[in-house]
């Protein structure tokens, strides 16, 4: 199991929404992701040992979470999806299913992740606000 952040799990709500500072922070290390992948297609980047060592060290500290965050994308727009199929009451027993299970996968992504500074913990989790892994 995780490790609990210090400041404690998110609620369900503005997090699983993507409407926290956090989120777009997480969304931003993901997008540095991205773009740490598209320079290693530079050649120019093979030609500076030193950069090469750079862009490969910061994918690899990236990595588990670009992971997480394409995870969570993932989950969000199940959890969007059973919202909306909540409203037709032919697929209303299915879209609870579908939300609670969607609304699980964000909190276990949230324990995973729980966002306090850069430290990546035994258990492959990091801890981004309160420093504790």
């Amino acid at each position: 199991m995780a490790a609990a952040c210090a400041r404690g799990l998110m609620e369900y709500g503005p997090f699983e929404r993507g409407e926290t500072p956090v989120v777009e922070k997480w969304k931003s290390l993901a997008l540095r992701y991205e773009d740490l992948e598209a320079q290693l297609a530079d050649p120019a980047v093979y030609g500076d040992a030193g950069r090469l060592r750079d862009v490969n060290r910061e994918l690899k500290e990236l990595a588990p979470i670009a992971g997480a965050w394409r995870d969570w994308e993932a989950a969000e727009r199940r959890r969007a999806g059973a919202e909306e199929l909540l409203r037709d009451p032919d697929f209303k027993e299915l879209a609870q299913e579908e939300l609670a299970a969607a609304k699980a996968e964000l909190r276990r992504l949230e324990e995973r992740f729980c966002f306090c500074p850069k430290t990546p913990t035994a258990a492959g989790t990091w801890c981004w606000s309160c420093g504790r892994a």
